[in-house]
């Protein structure tokens, strides 16, 4: 970068590169464009940037008062030199802006960039990803730009595209591997690994390797992330990222139309199933050379009759939550929708497709063009190895040279001793600075011991009018000498919460004038602007979800505002990691402004965070000693530790997974494609399916707030339940097969459609994986409507019967004066809205009947054992009795939140599903080989 400038005013500058940037004190609002030399436009966006006073690779500042100078030279100005930097040799990924800025001094400072003349242009659309790849030389578009980011679900911060959405994703990209199609982990597996789907897809039809699919040569990489703390998000780090595989033929169609039209039929005596193998093969069946995999076709029809036979029993609800335009299934994810050519359900999306072909909705054309394919998961791919600048073993090479980033939340009291140790240990990041700010300490109104601050009320009606009495008062000024109006935002846990307060009486007074921070009101980024604009004007009341609680600027430009207080914000529940409190406070009281923070929380709730150590009294004590805050603080700090040990197992077990994939994928392409033994077993372990389903086995769970950890770990270990159980069959030669589903429950303060949810019947694990990861917790109320979740096994098992129900929670069920009361007065819409719904489950109404009427309506129709493991003392009472009334079923204690409690679940689903198959005598030989297992 040449040094050298010449100042033209006081207010602007033109550097000796023909920049044009703003000089210190100014402000380059949105809307201003500076001309590069090149010709290149850029567009400021009014950003304010830090740098060190003598590094500052900006501007000939000199040193001011404060550690660090406030410098206004503009983003546009901070990318350009940014991507001079690169000068054709390295791609940066990242997202965010402020990050660039330090990014361009650190690569000139600490890896040895000379500044260069020639210019990269990036994609400057709106999304926050931002891939900088070099233009070509005639200076056209670049490369490579990808701006399609999916969210972790850590807060309203967007970050990687690391294909996060679906855990299994569809089959061969039209797109090139860099287009915004492809996601992250795609991308990055290709060129470490291979082309994964052409592997697999030559493998399975026994033909040879066409050109080059083995690893390309990948440029060198530097990653930029802003809020490095999402790394340690449960979904990303131990998260899995599972390509898939479509194969689409004519004769794939005829087998799938046959198996549609009869799932009762032997599906391999078919003659559109024999079809598959005559040549040129659509799957190769073997020979003497290679190994085969009719297997795999087998395993596929299969799969296709269990999918056909349970959607034709539930048609209006299997794979409905998408829309047809145009002749193609778009499934609904987050806030967009996404094509089934993109995001596949698999064999319920050739379901989908049939189903609206036989109604007349598509063409048979449109069906054969857009659906019908077979289906094969290529293996598992660790979401940790792909932060990581060390080789992880031969076959796994690092991905970057190094990383940068920054984080609010990187202090001692706002990230968790074993969160940082996590982030030095695993992610390899040694070397943490602080930046004080400019502004000076933070002027934030807070007292955690305060009783104005915390309260806690006992029922959700008193809580409705504990937040609408603090809204009141805080929106008045801090001062009686000041005339005007704060503005508060207040933040909930859930949609559901935010728009029962909505509706409800207790906010009446202020539903004219309020704003909604919602995903579905956000939904177009002039409609986002607008209303986080509107939340900082004066007397402006405004309800967000807490996904807004992260990577938001509620700027206030009203200095009177200021003046009376500033912006209040409100937190509606205790968060379970701390680094979402942080962050939603954060949103209040920003660069030295003046503002407030609050809790309003509700008893219950708390007890439920606490899992069992904290009862009613204890949270009244420690309310009235005023050491609520640091006692739950407490409790929440031992939780971070035990989540995150439990996270660094998940992630070991998926780093040898992605080994074990890596290995095989390199030997494939290694021989030209001649050996595919290890790609052999590795399809067959995610592709097999046993015998016909002998076995049908319903998990019923608790997905309430205090539930969090069982989620967790159901979805960390339902893998190893398929896996475990397949082993002690096949060890004891036994072909039959089983299927699994599970149902999540609540409570009545939550919509009908979420008061239980449920997977599909599956005999493999990645659509059970896929359904867990959107499973959120939600509507804890004290005792729990498992009499709800009943009614869903009640009309699955008329459907087709059960062999058993493993129930999973840590409260008692409602009684019927509970469901009154909370029918009553649970939803907004009352107990009119719970007599007038009619779920899938209930099609006659949701009747109020206790959970032990309920299983004596199940045993009528065929005798089934429920057996109910508690997690909570106050549980042992209820789960005992509807034990007891199926006869053969049991009740015990599981601790899921011990050291041990992954493989105290993984046990007890294991054994239970085995004895269902073989009696006692398979779950003896579980435990004999349970040794075997960890090796």
């Amino acid at each position: 970068m040449t040094k050298a400038r010449e100042q033209y005013s006081a207010d602007k500058h033109v550097c000796g590169d023909g920049e044009v940037c703003v000089g210190v004190g100014c402000d380059f609002r949105g809307g201003s464009t500076a001309v590069l030399e090149d010709g290149t436009r850029w567009v400021g966006d009014g950003a304010t940037h830090f740098f060190s006073p003598n590094d500052c690779p900006f501007c000939t500042c000199q040193p001011a008062q404060w550690p660090w100078h406030r410098c206004s030279r503009t983003l546009v100005g901070a990318r350009a030199q940014l991507m001079r930097a690169l000068n054709g040799r390295y791609e940066i990924l990242g997202f965010g802006s402020r990050m660039l800025h330090v990014a361009a001094l650190a690569l000139e400072r600490g890896a040895g960039f000379q500044w260069g003349s020639q210019v990269c242009a990036a994609d400057r659309r709106s999304g926050p990803f931002c891939l900088f790849r070099p233009v070509s030389a005639c200076g056209k578009a670049p490369i490579a730009a990808c701006t399609n980011p999916m969210r972790l679900g850590v807060g309203g911060a967007a970050c990687f595209d690391w294909g996060l959405g679906p855990n299994v994703l569809p089959a061969v990209n039209t797109s090139p591997p860099w287009a915004d199609e492809a996601p992250l982990s795609l991308r990055l597996m290709t060129e470490k690994h291979g082309d994964v789907r052409s592997q697999m897809q030559a493998s399975l039809t026994g033909q040879p390797l066409a050109g080059s699919h083995g690893p390309d040569h990948a440029p060198t990489r530097v990653l930029l992330i802003d809020e490095v703390d999402v790394f340690l998000d449960p979904n990303f780090f131990g998260g899995v990222y599972r390509p898939s595989l479509t194969i689409g033929d004519e004769r794939v169609s005829k087998l799938m139309r046959a198996i549609w039209n009869d799932p009762s039929q032997k599906v391999t005596d078919l003659p559109e199933y024999a079809g598959l193998f005559k040549k040129p093969a659509v799957i190769f069946k073997g020979d003497q050379k290679k190994h085969g995999f009719e297997w795999y076709a087998q395993s596929a029809a299969l799969d296709m009759q269990r999918a056909a036979a349970d959607f034709k029993k539930k048609p209006q609800v299997r794979g409905s939550d998408y829309q047809l335009i145009d002749g193609w299934v778009w499934y609904k994810q987050q806030d967009g929708l996404v094509r089934s050519d993109k995001l596949t359900y698999m064999w319920m999306t050739n379901c989908v497709y049939l189903d609206l072909c036989d109604k007349g909705s598509i063409s048979e054309e449109q069906l054969l063009d857009h659906g019908l394919h077979l289906y094969a998961v290529c293996g598992e791919f660790s979401y940790a190895l792909l932060p990581s600048t060390e080789r992880y073993s031969d076959h796994v090479p690092a991905f970057y040279k190094f990383i940068l980033g920054v984080t609010g939340t990187l202090r001692e009291g706002r990230l968790p001793r074993e969160a940082r140790e996590l982030l030095e240990d695993e992610i390899r990041i040694k070397h943490m600075t602080y930046c004080p700010s400019m502004y000076g300490p933070c002027v934030r109104d807070w007292d955690p011991a305060s009783k104005d601050n915390v309260k806690v009320s006992e029922s959700k009606n008193e809580h409705f009018l504990m937040i609408t009495d603090e809204i009141s008062r805080r929106l008045k000024p801090t001062s009686q000498s000041y005339d005007g109006k704060r503005s508060v935002l207040v933040f909930f846990e859930s949609l559901d919460e935010l728009q029962a307060y909505f509706d409800s009486s207790f906010f009446r007074r202020f539903q004219d004038g309020a704003n909604r921070l919602t995903e579905a009101a956000c939904n177009q980024p002039d409609e986002r602007a607008s209303l986080i604009s509107k939340a900082t004007r004066q007397g402006q009341v405004t309800l967000a979800t807490r996904s807004f609680g992260r990577g938001i600027d509620f700027v206030v430009d009203d200095e009177h505002m200021l003046t009376v207080g500033g912006l209040h914000v409100l937190l509606t529940f205790f968060p379970r990691d701390v680094q979402e409190e942080v962050q939603i406070m954060g949103r209040g009281a920003r660069q030295g402004q003046k503002g407030s923070f609050s809790l309003m929380l509700r008893s219950d709730q708390l007890e439920d965070l606490a899992g069992g150590k904290a009862s009613a009294d204890d949270i009244k004590a420690w309310l009235s000693d005023s050491t609520l805050y640091e006692k739950m603080s407490e409790i929440r700090s031992a939780q971070a530790a035990a989540d995150m040990k439990e996270r660094l197992e998940k992630a070991e077990d998926a780093k040898k997974q992605h080994e074990e994939a890596a290995a095989a994928l390199n030997a494939f392409s290694s021989s030209g494609g001649r050996d595919s033994s290890q790609l052999s077993k590795l399809l067959r372990k995610y592709n097999h399916v046993g015998g016909s389903t002998t076995s049908r086995t319903l998990m019923l769970i608790d997905v309430t707030y205090s539930m969090n950890s069982l989620i967790e770990k159901t979805k960390s270990c339902i893998g190893t339940f398929f896996d475990r159980c397949q082993k002690v069959l096949d060890a004891e030669n036994i072909a039959s097969g089983f299927a699994l589903q599970i149902a999540g429950y609540s409570n009545y303060n939550v919509d009908v459609e979420r008061i239980v949810e449920a997977s599909t019947w599956e005999a493999k694990p990645h659509n059970l994986a896929q359904f867990l990861g959107q499973l959120e917790t939600r509507g804890g109320w004290g005792e729990e409507a498992i009499e709800c979740g009943l009614m869903h096994a009640l009309a699955e098992h008329k459907s087709c019967p059960i062999d058993q129900i493993i129930l999973i929670g840590d409260a008692s069920a409602n009684s019927l004066s509970d469901m009154a009361h909370k029918r009553k007065g649970g939803h907004h819409g009352g107990e009119r809205y719970w007599s007038s719904a009619r779920p899938s489950w209930a099609p006659s109404g949701i009747a109020q009947k206790e959970a032990v009427q309920v299983l004596n309506d199940i045993q009528q129709v065929k005798p089934v054992p429920v057996h109910c493991y508690h997690m909570h003392d106050r549980a042992v009472e209820s789960f005992e009795k509807m034990a007891a009334v199926t006869g053969g079923g049991s009740a015990q204690r599981l601790d899921v939140n011990s050291a041990s409690g992954a493989q105290a679940l993984t046990d007890a689903v294991c054994k239970q599903i085995l004895s269902s198959l073989g009696g006692q005598a398979l779950a003896d030989a579980y435990e004999r080989m349970k040794p075997s297992f960890s090796r």
